[in-house]
């Protein structure tokens, strides 16, 4: 046996699987890259109110670094939270067994998209994965993005509209009680500044899972005109495809993930945390109550930021909107969802003695009427043999 097929052996043999091994290992380098860096900043910063300096240079160097950490951390965020999400539907996927489980007692699930109707017939053993999957993937999307500066000029008059996104003013800053030193402060301030990430992690979820539900109903649709393989999570025979990677086609799944990246990075860049010690006597009446020299730890706010994620938040309900009000390209078959019921009420072809239907499932299926012309009512169903197109006004069954 050559190494190869050795290796090949090691790896799981389906795809949804592998793709779940590959998340785990984006995990645990996220995880290890995280601990590496917390033990070096532990042993070479000195750390002082829960706060630590990394470095000391110029504002220009800093600012281009703090874009750089922003940036490689929302993609670590989003890969781990694209990782999060597609294994939460995995295990939200219910199995054959327990969809005939569910239809002996007279009810269903969802097939294909997340569900809390799944959630709460699933083992505990699932449930209380998912759960964890679903902490985690809120914590992982959460950064600590600290913005520091050792000088704030007041004096300039700069209109609000032109102080550009992450930039540190008096008259920007939150007065809010967290507003001081301590760590006890640090920490409320952190929740302040990330508590919008939560939110959007949130959205993101259900803007996905609306996504799903379209792209099911797309794909359910098109069987009522074209010979299509069915698609499948395990490793498909014969005729079958596979499912896609994230759950949605490309042309869905890769620029949301990329927008998810860029609104929590434009999120950081509205409301982020600030530590700043004061060298000045002409300060902002927020920040007048603090003595020269002393620092401080608050968040602060961006104009021109906030109004950007409201702008691409509204274009992100816009494209939702346009794309889930297109009506279907062919509108043959009656739309079923997600619904399992529904979905097996279309499963059951003519059994004619010229027809062969054992392996169907395997081959191409096409759904259309499989009943003799003469057959009132007639009968509708996915079938690998020839198919018709119902008539309007006909009754099927």
């Amino acid at each position: 046996m050559t190494l190869s097929a050795k290796s090949k052996g090691l790896l799981p043999r389906d795809r949804w699987r592998r793709s779940a091994l590959a998340f785990a290992a984006a995990a645990f380098l996220a995880f290890s890259l995280n601990l590496s860096f917390i033990l070096w900043a532990t042993v070479n910063t000195t750390i002082r109110d829960g706060i630590g300096t990394i470095s000391d240079r110029s504002c220009a160097s800093i600012k281009a670094w703090n874009s750089s950490i922003h940036v490689v951390i929302n993609i670590i965020s989003t890969t781990l939270f694209s990782g999060s999400n597609y294994c939460m539907q995995r295990l939200m996927a219910p199995t054959r067994s327990e969809i005939d489980r569910a239809h002996a007692e007279k009810r269903w699930l969802d097939v294909g998209v997340p569900s809390v109707r799944n959630l709460w017939r699933m083992p505990v053993g699932r449930k209380l994965l998912w759960l964890l999957l679903f902490i985690l993937a809120l914590y992982g999307c959460i950064g600590l993005l600290v913005y520091g500066l050792k000088a704030m000029d007041s004096n300039q008059e700069v209109p609000m509209w032109k102080l550009g996104l992450g930039v540190v003013r008096g008259s920007t800053i939150l007065n809010t009680s967290f507003i001081g030193r301590g760590s006890q402060n640090l920490l409320h301030n952190v929740i302040l500044a990330n508590t919008p990430q939560v939110v959007m992690t949130a959205i993101y979820y259900l803007y996905n899972s609306l996504f799903t539900s379209i792209s099911i109903a797309t794909e359910w649709d098109r069987f009522g005109s074209d010979c299509k393989g069915l698609r499948v999570s395990s490793k498909p025979r014969q005729d079958q495809r596979e499912t896609y990677f994230l759950q949605l086609p490309y042309r869905y799944s890769l620029p949301l993930a990329a927008f998810s990246a860029f609104m929590h990075w434009l999120i950081s860049q509205s409301l982020f945390l600030v530590s700043l010690e004061l060298w000045t006597t002409t300060m902002s009446p927020e920040l007048s109550t603090v003595a020269n020299g002393e620092g401080l730890i608050s968040c602060g706010w961006s104009p021109i930021g906030v109004m950007c994620v409201i702008v691409a938040s509204l274009l992100l309900l816009a494209f939702l909107l346009v794309v889930g009000g297109r009506r279907l390209w062919f509108g043959v078959m009656p739309v079923a969802s997600s619904c399992s019921a529904a979905i097996a009420a279309a499963c059951h072809p003519f059994e004619a003695k010229n027809t062969d239907e054992a392996d169907a499932w395997t081959k191409p299926v096409r759904w259309g009427v499989v009943s003799a012309p003469d057959a009132s009512p007639g009968h509708c169903s996915f079938s690998s043999g020839p198919v018709k197109d119902p008539v309007l006004g006909r009754m099927y069954a």
